[in-house]
C-alpha cells in the first residue's frame, strides 16, 4: 500500500533515467555552478521553459497504463492507510461521486486544499447535552451521493429483508444560522431529521436516482457541463422527488421538482390531486400531520403552494 502511496504501484510505466541525469557532476564535472553569492545553493534549472512539453508526468503514466479514470478526489478523510477519498466524475452540475482510497487514486490531490470527511465534520449529528442539535427545516437537499454499487442496491430493505445495506456517503446541503454549509454525512447522521428511518432510506434512494439520471444525461449529450455545485434535491421548500413513474412530472436544472413539462393546462380535478401530492410532501418535509395542520401550519402551507401553482 505504501509503495502505491509513492507512486511505485507494480505495472506502472515510467520513462528510463539517463544515468548522467541524476548527476550535477557527469565525469566529475559540473555542469552549473549552484552557489549563490552568500553560499547558499540555488536551483538547478538549464533547460528552456518550453523543456517543459517533454515532460512525461504521473498523470500519462496513469493514462498510458489504463489507470486513468478522469476523476477528480473532492474529499478526503483523516485515518491511517488507506486513507479514504471521495472522487468525482464528470462536470459539478451531472457529477457522480465513488468512495476510493488516496492509494488507489496515486495520492493525487493537496489535502490543504481539499474538503475533510468523517465524523469530525458532520453536522447531522451534532449533539448538545446528548441531543440531536439539527433540525428538518435546516437541511436543503443532497448535492450528491458517493457509493460504489449499482443504483438498485441502494433501495430500502423491505421488512424482514436481510440484504446487506452498502455504504455511502451523502452531500447534504444546509441552511444554519443563515449560513449556507455542505458537508458529507452518513445515513444514521441525518435520520433522525425524518418520522421514520424508512422515509429517510426513499429519500436518499429518490435523491440517488435523481443524480444518476443528471449523470446520464450528462453522458448522453444531453446535459451541459458547468462548472458549479449540482443543484440539490429537494431545494428548500419541497420534499423528493416524485417517482419517475408519474410522467407529467420532471425535474429540471435550477427548477421546481414539481414542475410540469406539459404545457397543457391542468383540470380542475388533476390540480386538486397536485395540490394533495405537494401538501403531502411539504407536510412530510416539515415533519407535520396533514391530517391534523394547525391554522399557522395551514397558512405556510397554502403560501407555499401559490409560489409554485403556477409553474404546474
Amino acid at each position: 500500500m505504501e509503495s502505491q502511496a509513492n507512486g511505485g504501484e507494480e505495472g506502472l510505466f515510467v520513462p528510463p533515467v539517463e544515468p548522467s541525469a541524476s548527476s550535477n557532476k557527469p565525469n566529475g564535472t559540473p555542469l552549473v555552478d549552484l552557489t549563490e553569492p552568500d553560499g547558499k545553493s540555488k536551483p538547478l534549472n538549464t533547460g528552456e521553459l518550453s523543456d517543459d512539453e517533454a515532460l512525461f508526468t504521473p498523470a500519462q503514466a496513469r493514462e498510458a497504463t489504463g489507470q486513468s479514470h478522469g476523476g477528480k478526489i473532492v474529499a478526503w478523510r483523516e485515518q491511517d492507510r488507506p486513507k479514504p477519498v471521495i472522487v468525482r466524475y464528470g462536470p459539478q452540475n451531472a457529477a457522480k461521486y465513488e468512495r476510493s482510497t488516496a492509494a488507489k487514486e496515486d495520492n493525487d490531490f493537496d489535502e490543504r486544499e481539499t474538503e475533510q470527511f468523517g465524523p469530525d465534520h458532520r453536522l447531522g449529528d451534532q449533539k448538545l447535552v446528548k441531543k440531536f442539535v439539527r433540525r428538518r427545516r435546516e437541511l436543503l437537499g443532497i448535492a450528491g451521493l458517493a457509493y460504489n454499487c449499482a443504483l438498485n442496491d441502494l433501495k430500502p430493505r423491505e421488512k424482514g429483508e436481510t440484504r446487506k445495506v452498502a455504504p455511502l456517503e451523502i452531500w447534504v446541503k444546509w441552511e444554519i444560522g443563515g449560513v449556507i454549509q455542505k458537508t458529507w454525512e452518513i445515513r444514521s447522521s441525518i435520520r433522525h431529521l425524518f418520522s421514520s428511518p424508512k422515509k429517510c432510506d426513499v429519500y436518499i434512494y429518490k435523491a440517488a436516482k435523481w443524480h444518476a439520471a443528471r449523470h446520464e444525461e450528462w453522458q448522453n449529450g444531453q446535459r451541459e457541463a458547468k462548472d458549479r455545485s449540482p443543484t440539490p434535491l429537494p431545494n428548500s421548500r419541497l420534499s423528493p422527488t416524485p417517482d419517475p413513474s408519474q410522467p407529467e412530472i420532471k425535474v429540471e436544472d435550477n427548477s421546481n421538482p414539481l414542475a410540469a413539462t406539459s404545457s397543457t393546462a391542468l383540470s380542475k380535478a388533476s390540480n386538486r390531486a397536485a395540490m394533495l401530492q405537494y401538501r403531502e410532501q411539504w407536510c412530510d418535509l416539515k415533519g407535520i400531520d396533514p391530517e391534523n395542520m394547525e391554522p399557522a401550519a395551514e397558512g405556510r402551507f397554502l403560501k407555499a403552494w401559490n409560489e409554485i401553482k403556477d409553474s404546474l
